[in-house]
């Protein structure tokens, strides 16, 4: 009966960290916040100074409590001598690096600043630690994900044909229109300004950004066999569709490098061709419909896109100084707007932007110390990952670097707001899945794959 009342309790707990990380990859996208911090410098609001608990944070909290439970339960009376392995060094390593952000206290400006983005750090580290240790398998990850992003591409496309996006409190959405100082498309006299999409998201690049990296699990979902058919044939064009609308360039040049790369597995396997077709007719169908607004965003020759331009290769410079200054240890996680208002206290503060480089702000913020730390991570990572002898599984790390890589150099979401970090240890994550056992963390082993496809 004792070892009945433990199956029943962890078949309970077990399922609970499941569904709970189903419904949270689903409900991931909605931006419900309470806001515990706002400032305002005028009427202007630094967004980048500003905080707050979201609604699906609290999802992962209990989904992160039900893990825990369920390790806890399977590793009760085992008294095995404790080893490490790639997988625990890799952990270890994250919780180094998570270590030095809390760290940063003792030398940031804003101290709160390094608080609120270590948390949600370390709940990404956790998200990630569930998705390496199996709490779903591979293709149950694709249909969550790939639904939740289903239902934002609606909702984007929606506010991109109706040329406007209502405030609504309890989705986490503002106001936006392309009269006032939204993210736009300026065509010109002739064509006018247009509101690119933002879906649920705080600005359309992270929207994108999500939609890619969507269609890039859809793919490889294709090219492991098993193919969710019905549901990729519906679901590409609608994302296409959104992508396409947000008009965000990173996403547009990540999605095309990674299937670029993915194009050679596809050649040798004869698996994946379908989806690769379906998205990209789709994607070419609706580039070409709006294509005044697609070149504009291309060649950015209009005082709106020169200007955007301008503001970015400052904040560079900007950031180039403040490194020089803080070259070890940085001005503290979360720290750059800050370090910027007190380095040039008389100006605009609209002025005050982080630097469009996610390695120069790493680098203002954490120091070349913290660069070091992240190294050791990624280092860690590539070692747990070479123990795959797929070739197609190189190959799908490979096509992952690709897709990140133009957001990690033409913008900062993915390391400095919960959206982002949400999104890249989602995908991190998500690559790893069925690499280690699934039977539980303190006894996990690393599983190679064959050297040849099955």
């Amino acid at each position: 009966m004792k070892n009945g009342k433990k199956f029943v309790w962890t078949t309970f707990v077990s399922a609970g960290a499941e569904w709970l990380t189903k419904l949270y990859l689903l409900v991931m996208p909605l931006q419900t916040i309470w806001i515990y911090r706002t400032v305002m410098v005028g009427d202007y609001k630094m967004e980048y100074l500003s905080f707050g608990i979201y609604a699906t944070e609290i999802i992962l909290f209990l989904a992160m409590i039900f893990f825990g439970l369920t390790q806890f339960y399977l590793a009760r009376g085992r008294h095995g001598k404790f080893a490490f392995s790639p997988d625990k060094i890799l952990i270890l390593a994250l919780l180094v690096f998570c270590g030095y952000m809390y760290a940063s206290l003792f030398w940031a400006r804003d101290m709160s600043a390094v608080l609120y983005v270590s948390l949600i750090f370390m709940s990404a580290l956790v998200l990630f630690v569930m998705l390496l240790y199996g709490v779903l398998s591979f293709r149950d990850f694709v249909i969550y994900f790939g639904l939740g992003a289903v239902l934002s591409a609606l909702l984007g496309i929606g506010q991109f044909l109706l040329q406007t996006i209502p405030a609504m409190k309890w989705l986490g959405i503002s106001a936006q229109s392309a009269a006032g100082t939204s993210s736009i498309v300026d065509a010109g006299l002739h064509a006018g300004r247009y509101l690119r999409a933002y879906g649920p998201f705080a600005h359309p690049n992270i929207f994108g950004g999500y939609l890619s990296v969507a269609i890039f699990f859809l793919f490889l979902q294709s090219l492991r066999g098993g193919v969710i058919k019905y549901f990729s044939v519906i679901s590409l064009p609608i994302l296409a569709a959104a992508l396409v609308f947000s008009f965000s360039r990173s996403a547009w040049i990540g999605i095309f490098l990674a299937t670029l790369v993915l194009i050679l597995e596809v050649w040798k396997t004869k698996k994946g061709y379908l989806n690769l077709i379906i998205f990209w007719v789709s994607f070419g169908i609706f580039f070409t419909t709006v294509s005044p607004l697609t070149f504009v965003r291309l060649g950015g020759n209009t005082v709106t896109e020169n200007g955007s331009i301008r503001e970015r290769l400052s904040a560079l410079d900007e950031s180039k100084i403040i490194i020089k200054e803080n070259r070890w240890f940085g001005v503290g996680a979360h720290n750059f707007v800050s370090a910027q208002v007190n380095k040039w206290p008389k100006r605009l503060p609209w002025e005050n932007i982080p630097v469009h480089n996610s390695i120069m702000l790493v680098l203002a913020e954490l120091g070349l110390v913290g660069f070091g730390f992240i190294a050791f991570v990624a280092a860690a990572y590539m070692h747990l990952y070479t123990l795959i002898f797929s070739p197609r599984d190189r190959t799908v790390l490979w096509a992952g670097v690709f897709l990140l890589l133009p957001p990690i150099i033409f913008d900062y979401y993915l390391v400095a707001s919960y959206a982002g970090l949400t999104i890249l240890v989602v995908t991190v994550g998500a690559l790893m899945i069925d690499r280690v056992s699934t039977a539980q963390a303190y006894a996990s082993t690393v599983h190679p794959q064959p050297k040849k496809e099955a």
